[in-house]
């Protein structure tokens, strides 16, 4: 069978692809929930003029006014209880799942399945913010990230401190991180605005 492709990521099988492939412009962040992803995810926000948010588990689930775009590998988990207008998208079957993508990520984390949605829906830059991989339950997962390499390379980068996994791997967006406060907030022409809180409105 020949090889498809969608941006630049493999699908796997003869599925159809969704009907929102290729429509997404400019930047996009995929939000996760690793310790200190609020300010990871205020950082990358900010720098991208408050772009599509592509929400992984338990993000979409708990900040469900922010998110454009909810993905999960576990849609029985999540999507039954969502209350945003997030569009949904699993790499299998359900009745909650708005849109199924037949992408292989078999190990790979919802995580690089929001990443790898958010590039077949055609956004670029892709910015991760809250996803580490961090040692411990997570570090099985970062092979696929690695093989997923020269996809994910100068197309997708992080805001996440040094030292976490996927910040290390694919490095950071604009040379701004999220402990970088000064320059984030310069960059938005300074601090104490009203959208620098918690959560965004």
């Amino acid at each position: 069978m020949t090889a498809r492709f969608c941006n630049g990521v493999e699908l796997s099988g003869a599925c159809p692809l969704p009907g929102s492939a290729g429509t997404g412009r400019g930047p996009a962040v995929v939000a996760g929930t690793a310790p200190g992803h609020e300010a990871e995810f205020l950082a990358a926000w900010r720098i991208g003029r408050r772009c599509p948010v592509v929400g992984v588990n338990g993000f979409g689930l708990d900040f469900a006014g922010v998110c454009d775009h909810w993905v999960s590998l576990h849609p029985e988990a999540f999507f039954p209880l969502r209350t945003g207008r997030a569009l949904t998208h699993s790499d299998k079957p359900h009745p909650d799942a708005d849109q199924v993508w037949p992408i292989a990520t078999a190990g790979g984390s919802s995580a690089l399945l929001a990443v790898l949605v958010a590039l077949c829906l055609g956004f670029a830059p892709v910015v991760c913010a809250g996803v580490h991989l961090r040692e411990g339950e997570y570090a099985a997962m970062r092979e696929r990230w690695l093989h997923y390499g020269p996809v994910l390379r100068g197309r997708v980068f992080s805001v996440s401190p040094p030292g976490t996994f996927v910040r290390d791997f694919l490095g950071i967006w604009g040379g701004i991180g999220a402990g970088d406060g000064p320059a984030v907030h310069a960059a938005f022409g300074g601090a104490n605005r009203e959208e620098d809180s918690w959560p965004p409105a």
